[in-house]
């Protein structure tokens, strides 16, 4: 029998993972256009300008949480919420970690997932295998840290 960690820890340490994102995105934020600030005078800035600069410093800033995500899920199969809350995300394939392109097609799916009344992520609620549709997209599995999945065969 499988064990796949459920819809309330996995909220909860997204939560936590949304928290600290937050704060670094908007650490991010604050030098980026602190940087351009002092880059660029003040004659110089112009509509096109500051549309430019709001677009690729959210563009920066979107990656940047994406990097924290996959670099996450990809070495450790832990985020900071999944090891504060006691869950791994693994490959439901292998039981191993998620490549890099596997956690980066997760992330995609995360952002998917919360597109139709954030329905990719309650999908968990109901299936057999705790999945939400980002976890289907990238053949991924959340189980408890430290217990041996039978959906993993080849496990090591």
């Amino acid at each position: 029998m499988s064990v796949y960690m459920g819809f309330i820890p996995r909220l909860i340490g997204y939560v936590i993972d949304a928290v600290i994102t937050v704060i670094f995105f908007q650490i991010f934020l604050f030098l980026f256009n602190l940087l351009i600030t002092a880059l660029v005078s003040i004659d110089q800035l112009n509509t096109a300008t500051l549309v430019g600069v709001v677009y690729a410093s959210y563009f920066l800033g979107v990656a940047e949480i994406a990097a924290y995500f996959v670099y996450f899920w990809s070495s450790t199969g832990q985020a900071v919420g999944g090891r504060i809350m006691g869950f791994q995300v693994i490959s439901e394939a292998t039981g191993g970690l998620l490549s890099p392109s596997r956690a980066l097609l997760r992330y995609i799916g995360y952002v998917i997932s919360g597109f139709i009344l954030c329905l990719g992520f309650l999908w968990a609620l109901w299936d057999p295998k705790k999945q939400g549709w980002h976890d289907k997209v990238a053949g991924s599995v959340v189980i408890p840290v430290g217990t041996a999945n039978s959906a993993a065969p080849n496990r090591r």
